[in-house]
């Protein structure tokens, strides 16, 4: 899809929107050509609702509990609330195929009693992949989707949220056995038009065209799109969803990651770069938005190097992911750790961690520098995803308990908990989250390998 040539920041500087300035003036973000307009600057006040609609893929939760976590790593003492109010088979055309075992809930049954009860001050909207019902293009489908789109778009503006858009994910089912060619008798969400794709290609072009100022949209489609197709070519078999249509956990990061840097909370680096046989600590070579922790102990026993500091969690990474989705290097990039180390006797050096060994590296690779934050398994990384873990049960306590109060016409839902008693649960797990966000001890212990 072509891409807007970025306005002059002294233009973009002058339509900052509402919602990605909220973002941008609390996390020190910038402009970002993905996102094609934004609004006047919001009044963000602590505690500020962002709010989240979608279908089954917003409803499993997990890029919301994801972006919850990334942004609570980054800025711990942010209040904001995240609530996931999303709803399986949802769409906002009311349209339902012939083969689906009840009809599917349209999002304007319930709209605008969750923006009266819930109130939010952000809304985040994602939409399309129940609303073609499986079928090829169609012009009354298409019609059908843009009239839910507008009304959405006014209605959530008229209660005063500022609303995001987001273009709906991929089909990717083109191999499914049961996928359809054209000219079938019939299509649904199990038997879909193979090439279903194009209905939402044609979405999230027109969603692209129905930006403005007072209304972002992150291109979803075209992000997960790129992701999929790069990952099919390391290797074949990968796929962003395995029915086509609801994505796992990596295909959530994706999402999550997608918003990030749409929204540019840029990734940050700290670095530790030391000559070993000078004895000497070098700032950052010229590396963009890196520093050096102010708390930095290195310690000399004979060949060894230990090397201290304290260091904020990463942004989790789940050791299920798919490598070729999501790439290691490319999650750990985030709040990276680079320990870089010359001067060394050339050889092999364990790098160990808390006395544990995590690797064997050449005095070459220490001398390029290594993100520690590509080890999965080090006490970082647990930490972050045992919040990610948190934020996972928080999510869904909100998301349950919002469902019932609001209500809906979607049944196998399970009841959600009183407003008052989910408020008390999700209390205590805030209190869990602010205590693991915290800065952790990093002993890392460089020493050279036996042979």
């Amino acid at each position: 899809m072509h891409q807007p040539t970025p306005l002059p920041f002294a233009v973009r500087s002058r339509i900052l929107s509402a919602c990605l300035a909220l973002m941008i003036s609390i996390i020190g973000a910038v402009w970002s050509p993905a996102i094609k307009a934004v609004a006047a600057e919001p009044d963000l006040k602590p505690g500020a609702i962002l709010l989240f609609l979608g279908d089954s893929n917003t409803f499993s939760g997990d890029y919301v509990a994801m972006l919850q976590t990334c942004l609570k790593i980054r800025h711990p003492d942010n209040t904001w609330q995240f609530i996931n109010h999303g709803l399986p088979s949802e769409g906002v055309t009311g349209l339902t195929e012939r083969d689906h075992p009840f009809p599917r809930p349209n999002v304007h049954e319930r709209l605008e009693r969750a923006l009266q009860k819930i109130k939010p001050d952000v809304v985040f909207a994602c939409y399309g992949m129940n609303d073609g019902i499986y079928w090829p293009p169609g012009k009354d489908r298409q019609r059908a989707y843009e009239q839910g789109m507008e009304q959405l778009i006014h209605v959530v503006q008229q209660s005063g949220a500022k609303l995001i858009l987001m273009t709906p994910p991929p089909f990717t089912g083109q191999e499914l056995p049961s996928a359809l060619p054209a000219g079938a008798a019939d299509y649904g969400y199990k038997t879909p038009y193979r090439d279903y794709d194009q209905v939402l290609q044609g979405y999230s072009t027109w969603l692209q065209n129905r930006a403005r100022p007072d209304l972002p949209v992150v291109d979803l489609h075209q992000s997960l799109t790129r992701a999929w197709r790069e990952a099919r070519q390391k290797k074949a078999t990968v796929n962003l969803a395995g029915d086509g249509i609801h994505f796992d956990s990596a295909g959530h990061w994706l999402v999550a990651e997608n918003v990030l840097e749409t929204l540019r909370i840029v990734p940050l680096t700290t670095r530790v770069e030391y000559d070993a046989s000078r004895r000497e600590v070098a700032q950052p070579d010229n590396a963009p938005r890196a520093t050096m922790p102010a708390d930095l102990d290195i310690q000399h026993t004979g060949p060894a190097l230990r090397i201290l500091y304290t260091a904020h969690p990463p942004f989790p990474q789940e050791t299920t992911w798919s490598k070729e989705l999501v790439p290691v290097a490319r999650a750990a990039r985030w709040n990276a750790q680079i320990i870089k180390i010359t001067g060394l006797e050339p050889g092999k050096y364990n790098l160990c961690w808390n006395e544990q060994i995590l690797s064997m590296v050449t005095h070459e690779e220490l001398a390029a520098g290594i993100n520690l934050d590509t080890y999965l398994d080090t006490p970082r990384q647990q930490t972050a995803r045992e919040l990610l873990k948190i934020c996972r049960q928080s999510s869904e306590l909100q998301k349950l308990a919002w469902l019932s109060e609001v209500g809906h016409q979607r049944p196998g839902i399970a009841a959600g908990l009183s407003l008052s008693e989910m408020r008390e649960k999700c209390q205590s797990l805030t209190v869990e989250m602010n205590k693991l966000c915290q800065p952790g001890k990093i002993d890392l212990l460089i020493q050279p390998a036996k042979n």
